[in-house]
């Protein structure tokens, strides 16, 4: 994903799992109701020069056995 916004989720803005393994770049993910990013399941990916402010519950949730970077 590039250059994109996500906003306003219930939730999450990017929720990675199951082995995902998205490349983000230049994303506005803010005003989310959870945090701009969480990875559990082992999920993982890579995040670049994104705007992660904002989040109710901060930007980032990293669950053990997760790679983001």
């Amino acid at each position: 994903f590039e250059d994109c916004e996500v906003t306003g989720n219930a939730f999450a803005g990017v929720r990675v799992k199951k082995a995902g393994d998205p490349v983000v770049r230049r994303c506005r993910i803010k005003g989310n109701r959870y945090e701009a990013v969480r990875a559990d399941g082992g999920g993982r990916g890579s995040f670049e020069s994104c705007d992660v402010r904002d989040n109710a519950k901060g930007a980032w949730l990293i669950e053990p056995g997760c790679a983001v970077e």
